[in-house]
């Protein structure tokens, strides 16, 4: 039998040297080993997992049982060889001891703690009657190596212990007696990595190694059956032959021909899953279910009791809330336990003041990181990044952000400036002195002249269309002159400058650009301000365009926390809620106090409602009144003089409806020319926008282009 890491699981015929059969565990294999008295297969998986696999039918393997022992990796398995015990182990120290035999349902026996990582483990029964022993090579806290273990421990496993492991249990989570199971430990003088101790045919005992086998190579256990020990090795761990005593070689075939068949009969069942609970936790689950249904009663009993107990003390306390606030008592004068209460209370306070000083931690990291990307990415920079946005186009044009120039910069920049002007007073100097003719000196000047206009006007010469941005700086080489390297070096610092002064000539039309829309939106809000005046005038509810500014455009706000963006409730200490109550009540005061004395102001509300000037258009909001003797009295009931004056009041409302309509046409023609004069303005910007948008682009082919000259110079 292979077993594959990936999850695989190979039977192979040592005869003819074919594989005859392989099944799937869909798990991780740490380890795995064949019980020798039934063609059962035990797999110990990554997860901790034992899964008993049926290979009756080679073909067709199938998983029959499985238990959960551990949470990590299953690192050790072993079978006796009497094929009835199967021990487990692992790097927690944990030994479990389960039934290797299909009549008894593979069940767990117990376990031992061992309090060390498991290094090695074997068992071998020496007599059918006799006890199993079990020795355990395991690492204490004194080991000097890593990988190995320098105690050995023997145990001695009953025969009637499979049967009925009840009686060597400490508890019902399976723990078992050492003492019953005679336990022996040895300490080693040499820290060992494996072990191996028992073989089919004899029985060995071994003990710690002398010096003078401290250091031999490996070398294997070869034991026949005439008692012929020949020579062993385990690994660094060297233990001598002891003691062999031969046992029968006759097997109990009626004993394995009915585990064979108790094993084909046994059902079969999936592939385990990681919320799989280990025996430890089945078991305590197990022991709560019992103790559940043992004390069900006395259970319901207590809470019935205490659910008395609490309605009585709701009642008392709701009976002292009607007493006179000087009768009645504390709230805390109707705990049950006060000292379990302030336990609670001491609990919780212990908790608030370790939660809020790892939240003062948190917030001191969150300031200093916040700090430092403030001083590097903001505090650097003489050119904020910013963004200006159309007001109705989907146009965004950005600035290009600039950092300060460190003064080693400016003073390289102008020691090559300097360097260019002395060169260029040079040429023309050395181009004076060779001039000897007077006609050649004319035509050659007014050549060179040209010659040099052309070159500085170029853009082939120079490799850049910087002029075209508006930027010029005379002290660049043309592209045939640069043949040094001192040439090359001061070409890319001037070449940099190029850059920069490109960038901060879009910049200048970028702000005066910025500073007409803060103008604009001024101008905007104070129509807005009219039009919404006008519209309330006419009694119509209609949206009015609003400017606003994004947070791209005020970049400033990305540093500034406002109220409504913080969602959750702001906490304030008994402390702060008695201070802010307090300033509530002054200022309540203050404003009484300021209403009594300021008599201007309820001079001006009682005479004038509160206004210093009457608008015509509040003025025809109020209806004309009609006299009194109109609502009184009816129409057959007037005198004279009565409907003379009701055929003036007529006329009056036909005269001051007559004006009415005329101002509101007159607010409806003011209302359209606002709204005209805002879409307008707006729409004048967006113009101006998209022209600045269209410069980025060739401010932009314009930097890539001297960026590419200026990777070419290097």
């Amino acid at each position: 039998m292979i077993s594959r890491l990936k999850g695989s699981i190979e039977i192979w015929n040592v005869k003819t040297g074919k594989r005859e059969g392989k099944f799937d565990v869909h798990e991780k294999i740490a380890t795995a080993c064949c019980s020798p008295v039934c063609p059962l297969i035990v797999v110990g998986t990554k997860n901790g997992v034992l899964l008993f696999v049926d290979a009756s039918d080679h073909q067709s393997c199938r998983i029959v049982h499985l238990v959960r022992p551990y949470h990590d990796e299953v690192t050790h398995l072993n079978f006796d060889n009497s094929g009835k015990l199967l021990v487990t182990g692992n790097k927690t120290g944990m030994v479990y001891f389960i039934s290797g035999l299909p009549l008894q349902h593979f069940s767990v026996l117990g376990y031992t703690d061992m309090k060390g990582k498991i290094m090695g483990l074997s068992s071998h029964e020496a007599d059918a009657a006799g006890p199993t022993v079990v020795t355990v090579l395991f690492q204490s806290q004194r080991c000097s190596l890593d990988e190995a273990g320098d105690i050995i421990a023997q145990f001695n496993v009953p025969s009637d212990m499979i049967s009925d492991p009840k009686v060597y249990r400490t508890n019902q989570l399976g723990e078992l007696k050492e003492d019953l199971l005679q336990s022996v430990t040895r300490v080693l003088r040499l820290p060992g990595r494996g072990l191996a101790t028992h073989s089919r045919h004899g029985h060995i005992t071994f003990s710690p190694t002398s010096r003078q086998f401290q250091r031999l190579p490996l070398v294997v256990l070869v034991l026949y059956h005439q008692n012929v020990l020949l020579r062993f090795n385990l690994w660094h761990v060297l233990l001598p032959f002891s003691s062999l005593s031969p046992v029968q070689s006759n097997e109990n075939t009626e004993l394995k021909h009915e585990e064979v068949y108790r094993l084909t009969s046994l059902p079969t069942i999936g592939v385990p899953t990681m919320e799989r609970q280990t025996c430890r936790e089945e078991a305590v689950k197990k022991i709560q279910e019992e103790e559940s249904r043992t004390f069900h009663s006395i259970q319901l009993g207590i809470k019935s009791e205490m659910e008395k107990l609490a309605e009585e003390v709701k009642q008392l306390m709701a009976e002292n809330q009607t007493l006179p606030p000087e009768e009645q008592l504390p709230l805390l004068d109707f705990a049950l336990d006060p000292d379990e209460l302030q336990k609670i209370q001491e609990e919780g306070q212990a908790n608030i003041e370790e939660l809020r000083d790892s939240l003062k931690k948190e917030n001191l990291v969150n300031q200093y990181l916040t700090e430092l990307i403030k001083t590097e990415c903001w505090e650097s920079m003489e050119v904020k990044g910013c963004c200006l946005k159309a007001f109705h186009f989907g146009e965004d044009v950005y600035n290009y952000p600039l950092p300060y120039r460190s003064e080693a910069d400016r003073v390289e920049l102008n020691q090559v400036i300097q360097l260019r002007q002395i060169e260029l007073q040079e040429q023309k100097a050395r181009r004076e002195i060779t001039e000897i003719k007077a006609k050649i000196i004319n035509e050659g000047s007014t050549d060179e002249k040209t010659e040099s206009e052309g070159w500085e006007a170029s853009e082939f010469l120079l490799g850049s269309q910087r002029g075209r941005c508006g930027v010029s700086v005379p002290y660049l080489y043309n592209q045939i002159e640069l043949t040094t390297r001192e040439q090359k070096s001061q070409q890319i610092i001037l070449l940099k400058e190029v850059i920069y002064e490109i960038k901060k000539e879009f910049n200048r039309k970028f702000d005066a650009l910025y500073q007409e829309k803060v103008k604009e939106v001024g101008r905007i809000q104070e129509r807005n301000k009219r039009i919404k005046e006008i519209l309330n005038d006419l009694g119509r509810e209609e949206s009015v365009f609003e400017p606003s500014w994004d947070v791209e455009e005020e970049t400033e706000r990305l540093l500034v926390v406002e109220d409504e963006e913080i969602t959750a409730e702001r906490y304030l200490s008994p402390e702060e809620r008695k201070q802010e109550k307090e300033r509530l009540v002054q200022e309540k005061l203050k404003r009484e106090m300021q209403q009594e004395d300021n008599m201007k102001e309820l001079a001006l509300q009682k005479m004038m409602g509160g206004v210093l000037e009457v608008r015509k258009e509040d003025e025809f909001k109020k209806d004309p009144t009609p006299p009194d003797f109109m609502v009184s009295k009816p129409r057959s009931e007037w005198t004279k003089e009565e409907c003379q004056e009701a055929k003036e009041f007529e006329e009056k409302v036909k005269e001051f409806n007559g004006e009415k309509e005329k101002l509101y046409r007159q607010l409806e023609v003011e209302l359209q020319k606002l709204e005209n004069s805002v879409q307008d303005s707006t729409t004048a910007f967006d113009f101006k926008l998209k022209d600045l948008f269209q410069n980025k682009i060739l401010t932009d082919s314009v930097i890539y282009q001297t960026e590419i000259l200026l990777h070419y110079v290097a």
